[in-house]
């Protein structure tokens, strides 16, 4: 099975922006140059559903960041050609068609991964810590990180006091201390975050940008207090908040939290200054996430108006469509009525099997009512059941139409019911279809 879903690794966002995937290089630049026309601190929401590629736009857009980071902080001792995505992003549309004059020092945080930590805040201030200590190799003196968050300790249990400072920041780095938990009062903690970014940013750096990522998967409690921690405490001029989110799914969160009457939609845009949506894919680079194959052609039909009925994300059709295609053409030959009633019932039972397997099971018992009830609104399948039973005339075809639905109907009844009756000598399927279109489904060669 060729898979087109991929991981957001390194490697993948690199060659993603090398071979300009889904022409998202433009995104991309018109996304920095956006940035480049902020002036002070800002909280952005980059809003889309969940699979249509939230992950992969903003790591491109941070691993761009890092390129010309490299780029204008180049020396003899630390040479663009040495940084690891080099090869890949030097020729990348979103490289050559983007103009920068700040310097900007990314950060990208999964806010997911840290969702059962106690503080969002600290969870975030120890990722900032340590990607910009290594992949940067910002020299952060550790020692004097330490001291700065020492400094605020007034209020701080004795015990703690006592700690030396190189051990304090290697506790904080492995979650063995909670320095905020213990000063006392916000403006302490203010201070101390931004001594912190005084710390992290000691190398030549305008705008510290941090990504953060998947917050509308967090649990209800985290996602907002996160919200609320940002809000308040990274005040400084020198940050960029991007948060990539859901939406209509974190507004659902929200007011699960708080209760229906609470306002959740106006809750949650006072946290941003500037909203905008992932850019659709254009017309051309949808074609991509089609199935379409001209030997499965009526499998492949079916499948892809299936996906635009139920709006499938970006991911999901990427998936549908590998599944898809690993099934063995043999099994669908439109030539015979074996393969041309498989085309149908295989495209429904990988879609069941991605969102719905209880329907999938009554679909492969018998009991489905799939057909009838969704086939009929989609489009193509009025032109498969003619190909099934002929147009005849004009005047004749809504007749041949409804006559031959009713025959399909029959057919799956006897293939996945073994309910036989008069119709299996108006479509010929073998006994054993049920059994061949699993093998079809499993991607098992005819």
């Amino acid at each position: 099975m060729k898979k087109y879903v991929q991981e957001a690794t390194d490697i993948n966002i690199w060659t993603s922006l090398k071979e300009d995937t889904f022409n998202r290089g433009k995104d991309v630049q018109e996304f920095i140059e956006g940035l480049e026309l902020i002036e002070g601190n800002a909280f952005i929401s980059l809003d889309a559903k969940w699979g249509d590629g939230k992950t992969f736009f903003v790591r491109q857009i941070e691993e761009t960041l890092k390129y010309f980071r490299a780029e204008m902080m180049e020396t003899e001792e630390k040479p663009l050609k040495d940084l690891d995505s080099y090869e890949y992003l030097k020729e990348s549309v979103a490289v050559k068609n983007t103009t920068v004059e700040h310097i900007y020092l990314p950060v990208y945080y999964n806010v997911w991964m840290y969702d059962d930590h106690n503080d969002p805040l600290m969870s975030l201030l120890l990722v900032m810590t340590k990607q910009c200590g290594g992949s940067y190799n910002t020299k952060i003196n550790t020692k004097s990180l330490g001291e700065r968050l020492l400094t605020v300790a007034s209020s701080l249990p004795i015990s703690i006091k006592k700690i030396n400072p190189a051990t304090l920041i290697k506790d904080i780095q492995e979650e063995k201390a909670d320095i905020l938990s213990a000063v006392k009062t916000e403006e302490d903690i203010k201070e101390c975050v931004r001594d912190v970014f005084n710390d992290i940013i000691v190398e030549k750096a305008e705008k510290l940008v941090v990504f953060i990522d998947e917050l509308d998967r967090c649990k209800p409690s985290f996602a907002i207090e996160m919200l609320e921690r940002i809000k308040h405490y990274f005040d400084d001029e020198r940050i960029i908040f991007v948060l990539s989110l859901n939406k209509e799914q974190l507004v659902h969160t929200i007011t699960n939290y708080y209760g229906n009457e609470f306002d959740a939609t106006r809750y949650l845009n006072r946290f941003f200054d500037i909203s905008i949506n992932l850019p659709e894919l254009d017309s051309f680079h949808k074609q991509k996430t089609k199935c379409f194959n001209s030997s499965n052609y009526w499998l492949t039909m079916i499948a892809d108006e299936l996906s635009d009925y139920y709006k499938f994300s970006l991911r999901d059709k990427l998936i549908y469509k590998s599944r898809i295609e690993s099934v063995d053409k043999d099994y669908v030959e439109p030539s015979y009525s074996d393969g041309l009633f498989m085309s149908l019932c295989v495209a429904i039972i990988i879609l069941l099997d991605m969102i719905n397997v209880e329907e999938k099971k009554r679909f492969l018992e018998g009991k489905s009512d799939f057909i009838d009830r969704v086939m009929s609104e989609i489009e193509c399948y009025r032109k498969y059941v003619l190909r099934f039973f002929g147009e005849g005339t004009k005047e004749e075809q809504e007749q041949r139409f409804e006559d031959g639905h009713k025959k399909i109907l029959a057919a799956y009844r006897y293939a996945f019911e073994k309910d036989t009756g008069d119709f299996f000598n108006e479509i010929e399927i073998s006994r054993d279809f049920k059994a061949q279109c699993i093998k079809a489904y499993n991607g098992v060669q005819a």
